[in-house]
C-alpha cells in the first residue's frame, strides 16, 4: 500500500470529534452567571422592542430573536443530540408523560371550550410553539447539560430555580405582581419537566407538552389562574415522586447521548398570558 493510500485510510478510519465543551469546574456558578448575562441579553432585546412595538408585540419579536439565538448557539456547538433533540429510538419510559398530557389535553376543557378567532389562534399558536422550544431548548437542554456533574436531584432543582428567574424579566410586558407569580410557578413546572429530560430522554415531546400547556390555557373555560395554579402543584408533586432515589452530590446525572458537560442558558421574553 502506497503512503498516499495509507494516509486516506486513516482519515476514513478516524470516529468523528465529540461536539465541543465548555469548562465548567462549578456547575452552578457557571449556570447563574450564564443565566444573568443571558438575562441581560433578553432584557436588551427587550427593550429595544418595546421602543417600537406595543408590549404584546415586542414581547413576540424579543422571543423570536431569542429563539434564533439559541439555536444558531447549540448548532455550532453540535449539541441537539446531547442535549436529548434525538430519535424516537433514543427515548425511554415514555409512559411517564401520562400525567403531564392529561393535564394539558384534558383538564384545561373539563369545563368546556373557549372560542377565540382564528387570527388570534394561529398567533397564539406560532408564539408558545417558540415558547416552548426556546425555553425547553435551555432550561431542559442546555442548563440541565451544564448542571449533570451535579447528580441529577441537585441539577433539577437549581435549573428549575434558574427557570424561575428566567421569568422576572417579563417585568418589561407585565406588572410586577404577576411576574413574580409567574415565576414561582414556572419554578414549580421546571422541577417536574427537569426530572422528566433526565427520565425519558425526549427533549422534543417536551416542547410540545410546553407549548400546548400554554396553548390550551387560552382555550379553557375555568378561571386561568386557578387552573394554572392546581396544574403546578400537581407537576410539584409529581417532581418529588420523580426525583426520590435520583442521583445526588457527586454522583453526575446520565449523559443524553455519552457525551461531555457544559452549556449556556439565556432568559425567556413571553407572550403575555396567565400566571405560571
Amino acid at each position: 500500500m502506497t503512503q498516499r493510500h495509507h494516509r486516506r485510510n486513516i482519515r476514513l478510519a478516524t470516529p468523528h470529534s465529540d461536539p465541543p465543551t465548555l469548562p465548567t469546574p462549578r456547575p452552578v456558578l457557571a449556570a447563574s452567571l450564564l443565566t444573568a448575562a443571558s438575562m441581560a441579553a433578553s432584557g436588551l432585546v427587550g427593550w429595544i422592542a418595546t421602543r417600537f412595538l406595543p408590549p404584546m408585540d415586542a414581547s413576540f419579536v424579543a422571543l423570536g430573536v431569542m429563539t434564533g439565538l439559541a439555536t444558531v448557539f447549540v448548532t455550532t456547538l453540535r449539541w441537539w443530540r446531547d442535549l436529548g433533540l434525538s430519535g424516537p429510538q433514543e427515548w425511554r419510559h415514555l409512559h411517564l408523560f401520562a400525567l403531564p398530557a392529561v393535564l394539558v389535553l384534558i383538564v384545561p376543557f373539563l369545563h368546556g371550550v373557549k372560542p377565540l378567532p382564528l387570527w388570534a389562534a394561529v398567533y397564539l399558536a406560532v408564539g408558545y410553539a417558540l415558547t416552548g422550544f426556546y425555553e425547553e431548548l435551555w432550561a431542559r437542554g442546555v442548563l440541565l447539560r451544564v448542571l449533570r456533574p451535579c447528580g441529577e436531584t441537585r441539577a433539577v432543582l437549581v435549573s428549575a430555580l434558574l427557570f424561575g428567574a428566567m421569568h422576572l424579566g417579563n417585568v418589561l410586558y407585565r406588572d410586577p405582581p404577576i411576574v413574580l407569580a409567574q415565576a414561582v410557578g414556572a419554578c414549580c413546572f421546571g422541577l417536574a419537566y427537569g426530572a422528566l429530560r433526565f427520565r425519558t430522554n425526549a427533549l422534543w415531546v417536551l416542547m410540545a407538552l410546553h407549548a400546548m400547556h400554554d396553548f390550551t390555557l387560552r382555550f379553557s373555560n375555568f378561571p386561568p389562574i386557578p387552573l394554572s395554579v392546581a396544574q403546578d402543584i400537581l407537576l410539584l408533586g409529581f417532581a418529588g415522586v420523580l426525583l426520590r432515589g435520583s442521583g445526588r452530590g457527586g454522583q453526575p446525572a446520565p449523559a443524553a447521548s455519552g457525551t461531555g458537560t457544559a452549556g449556556t442558558v439565556l432568559t425567556t421574553p413571553r407572550l403575555k398570558r396567565p400566571v405560571r
